[in-house]
């Protein structure tokens, strides 16, 4: 599918209903209601003014559109429809379609319709680890969801993979396991979580244990998490971290537009619509300073959900501390990994390589000294 270099994302709940209960699902607030689910009219006149608003004023190279829920695929004849109707118009404006989904829905029926369309539509499913892992975070098994099915249709299309904290012990063997059948991962720790400071270290450990085994076995890509960019740190302190509100909306069932998914009311449980009007999305955290944040080394590389933020702390710009720990694990592992890739290729990195190497030697640094200080303080009497 095409690529885009600045691409305006658009996604379209088109329902609230979902058949799982995940563990650690951030929409606590979804329900089988067929009442909230998008119509095809809603979606049609949504994707309608996108395009029209892009050929009007050539901000965007292309327009990424993604069908979400709850389950989209709860909704598979109204999104059948919705691509009919979509790949029928007369556009100028370049697209592409995918749906997030869990898969356990994925019938025969609708495997045969998508492999008819895979050039034009693409499946990102999520899968946490084998069997048990499933079973845990999900309550399905792997062999409840045809895997092989999206791997081997869309290839270049990671699966979406979560870092709970029942399955963290797991997560080295889940991943290292996974990479080994060919599956491309994307992996993220489950957000709103109390993580404690005995759990980052052996996220720490599991972090490592998947590094090693890039290191050992090059014929395997890293995996994107593993090639986060620590340039930040290098430049200026960042007002944004994401592209809600400017880059980014999320369509709610009847149409409303709203930053991003992570501000509708199925995770809020209220309509915050008009309460979000006054803040500036293009820099949300422009002249908000945390006291306990402005201490911090990482700050300026530190991503943070604004949304998030706003929903536990009452403004954008409070981190959420209760991941301070394990995010100083992983940006100790992942400088140190790239500290290592890129000096087995030295003698031919590009210049861009040499920037993002030496941003993960002064986070390695970074991240060694906040260790040293940690010990310190524990060691006093």
């Amino acid at each position: 599918m095409v690529q885009f270099k600045n691409p305006r994302v658009c996604k379209l709940v088109l329902t609230y209903a979902c058949n799982l209960h995940c563990t650690y699902c951030f929409e606590k607030f979804k329900m089988n209601d067929p009442s909230r689910h998008m119509s095809l009219d809603t979606a049609k006149k949504v994707i309608a003014n996108e395009i029209e608003s892009i050929e009007r004023t050539g901000n965007f190279d292309g327009l990424t559109i993604n069908l979400f829920g709850g389950e989209p695929l709860l909704r598979f004849e109204m999104i059948k429809s919705f691509c009919e109707w979509l790949w029928g118009l007369d556009t100028k404006v370049k697209y592409t379609v995918s749906i997030t989904s869990n898969g356990t829905l994925l019938t025969a029926d609708k495997r045969d319709w998508f492999r008819c369309h895979k050039d034009k539509i693409s499946l990102r499913l999520s899968i946490d680890g084998d069997s048990s892992t499933q079973l845990l975070n999900r309550g399905v098994s792997l062999e409840d969801i045809p895997v092989e099915f999206a791997r081997d249709t869309w290839p270049d299309v990671h699966f979406s993979m979560t870092v709970s904290r029942e399955a963290l012990k797991r997560y080295a063997e889940d991943f290292i396991n996974l990479t080994r059948q060919g599956y491309q991962l994307e992996s993220g720790r489950a957000v709103g979580v109390k993580w404690t400071a005995e759990e980052a270290l052996i996220y720490e450990e599991q972090l490592t244990r998947i590094a090693n085994f890039y290191l050992e076995n090059p014929e395997y890509s890293p995996n994107p998490f593993f090639m986060y960019s620590f340039t930040g740190q290098l430049t200026d302190r960042r007002d944004s971290f994401c592209g809600a509100g400017h880059h980014m909306v999320a369509y709610d069932y009847s149409g409303k537009g709203y930053p991003c998914h992570m501000f509708l009311p199925f995770v809020w449980g209220r309509d915050i619509f008009d309460e979000i009007k006054c803040i500036d999305f293009e820099h949300p955290l422009a002249g908000r300073k945390d006291p306990v944040c402005e201490k911090c080394t990482l700050v300026k590389c530190c991503p943070t959900c604004i949304s998030d933020n706003l929903q536990e702390r009452g403004d954008v710009g409070l981190r959420d501390k209760r991941g301070c720990k394990m995010l100083e694990a992983e940006f100790r592992v992942i400088s140190a990994f790239q500290i290592q890739y890129y000096m087995k290729k030295k003698n031919s990195l590009s210049r861009e390589e040499q920037v993002k190497l030496k941003a993960a030697i002064e986070i390695y640094h970074l991240t060694e000294r906040r260790k040293e200080e940690a010990i310190a303080v524990t060691d006093k009497p």
